[in-house]
């Protein structure tokens, strides 16, 4: 009996002792892992904390060179002034220096019975680079000697004369009488002679067609003149 008790009192301490043997290994392999993990995580903190570290060391270079950008731009030196040697430009168009819409020596007549002539003329010691000029015939049955297409304006402006380089023309008095297109008059007509001009401004509203209509006379004898030309100077409608 007193066997059987040691024995298993042995029995029983072999047990614990193993179980003791067990634990401690148990307690081993978790410190082993607990370990292990502590390492993977150090080695993952470590990891990350180097990539923060190199992307701050991004951002603090692209911010260094932002400012030097911004400094280089606050000191860069300004552009030079501008030249201030005036540029030559092209000369207005003399129409719409004078309010003019259209030169009638810009326009083709609708009746053009004596010989209607375009360009520079010379009245009074004046040259009118804008001028007509024509015979002064004193027209042709019922139609004027020149007209012109004037629909949608409302004012003719011209200086009215005989040229002063006009051969024939002492002591000639030039009658000019304006109509529409029906043949009536439209204003009153005027009186030229040489180096004796007129500044005409007529109102033409509602006219469509401007008809000009010359005749002459010699001033001594009354008698009627043709063989010479009477000119409108810059003669333009608006």
């Amino acid at each position: 009996m007193s066997a059987d008790k040691e024995s298993g009192s042995v029995g029983f301490f072999t047990g614990l002792s193993s179980w003791m043997t067990s634990f401690a290994g148990i307690i081993t392999a978790v410190a082993t892992i607990t370990t292990s993990s502590s390492a993977v995580l150090g080695v993952l903190f470590h990891h990350q904390a180097v990539q923060l570290q190199q992307a701050r060391a991004t951002v603090s270079q692209q911010a260094r060179q932002i400012h030097a950008l911004k400094y280089s731009a606050a000191w860069q030196p300004s552009a030079p002034a501008a030249s201030s040697t005036p540029v030559a430009n092209s000369s207005p168009d003399p129409a719409s220096v004078m309010g003019v819409a259209h030169y009638l020596s810009d326009l083709t007549p609708t009746v053009d019975n004596s010989g209607v002539y375009a360009g520079q003329q010379v009245i009074e010691a004046q040259p009118y680079a804008k001028s007509i000029s024509f015979y002064c015939n004193g027209g042709s049955g019922n139609e004027p000697d020149e007209a012109y297409d004037v629909a949608g304006s409302t004012t003719l402006t011209a200086v009215a004369g005989i040229p002063d380089n006009m051969q024939n023309a002492t002591d000639v008095v030039a009658t000019i009488t304006f109509s529409n297109e029906s043949g009536q008059q439209v204003g009153k007509p005027v009186q030229v002679s040489l180096g004796h001009p007129v500044r005409v401004k007529l109102n033409i509203g509602g006219v469509t067609q401007l008809g000009l209509t010359c005749n002459g006379r010699d001033a001594r004898t009354s008698q009627a003149v043709s063989d010479f030309e009477v000119a409108f100077g810059n003669a333009g409608v608006s």
